[in-house]
């Protein structure tokens, strides 16, 4: 059994030898061979979730997004932050900071990052006494278009978007919606290219017996890309 005192929201690498975590407002890493904990030299990143905290796919960099707890509106350049993983236990500052959208009164969390590098994220607004009340999920577009980041769909501020996962092959999309009119929580799946939209359960398995089974809850992609992850009930 392995303790850590004082951290939060661990996420293993990719090849599970070792995991990042959150303790004391900074970023640090734990190395499974030697169990040494190794301290970002950034001090101090304040990440207010666990979705706030994403692996690259091949191991090599971890992608972080910031907050201010005690802002009760976040009102900040949409900013995803990346530290190569050399960059642990060590004084160099092995960080690449992308400015990606100035918009006023939003901010940004759940970074995702594909097999081939391209990277996801939701523009949301968040609210320290109501959570999120606005999130759409965006996707890194190829260079040299018109716009470095697009909007997945065209649905009003009442869904809210959350949680994009990408398929093992980078080609698809899967996130939660949560419709703020009807209080209901589905889970789709995007076609990155076609940005054709599907929702995972069409009927939650049940609910015609049991009216409370209403939710669907994303937790991710099966290795091999040929199915979902999901938990269906009702929220509360």
């Amino acid at each position: 059994q392995l303790v850590v005192r004082g951290g939060m929201w661990p996420h293993y690498a990719p090849d599970r030898r070792s995991f990042m975590f959150v303790r004391g407002g900074n970023l640090w890493l734990h190395r499974m061979d030697t169990g040494a904990n190794l301290a970002s030299p950034f001090a101090s990143h304040r990440c207010l979730c666990r979705w706030d905290l994403s692996w690259r796919p091949d191991g090599r960099k971890v992608h972080f997004v910031e907050g201010d707890a005690l802002s009760e509106v976040f009102v900040k350049p949409l900013r995803v932050c990346n530290m190569r993983v050399e960059g642990f236990g060590s004084g160099r500052a092995a960080f690449d900071f992308s400015e990606i959208v100035e918009t006023d009164g939003d901010d940004h969390g759940f970074p995702a990052v594909s097999r081939s590098g391209t990277l996801a994220f939701c523009a949301l607004r968040r609210h320290s006494d109501v959570g999120i009340s606005r999130s759409h999920v965006l996707v890194q577009q190829p260079p040299g278009g018109r716009q470095r980041y697009l909007r997945i769909t065209d649905w009003p501020d009442t869904m809210v978007e959350t949680k994009p996962c990408w398929s093992p092959d980078g080609k698809k999309l899967a996130f939660e919606a949560l419709d703020l009119t009807t209080g209901l929580r589905q889970v789709w799946i995007c076609d990155v290219e076609s940005r054709k939209l599907q929702r995972v359960l069409e009927r939650i398995p049940g609910a015609e017996y049991e009216p409370l089974l209403t939710d669907c809850w994303l937790y991710g992609w099966q290795p091999g890309g040929d199915g979902l992850l999901v938990g269906y009930g009702r929220a509360g």
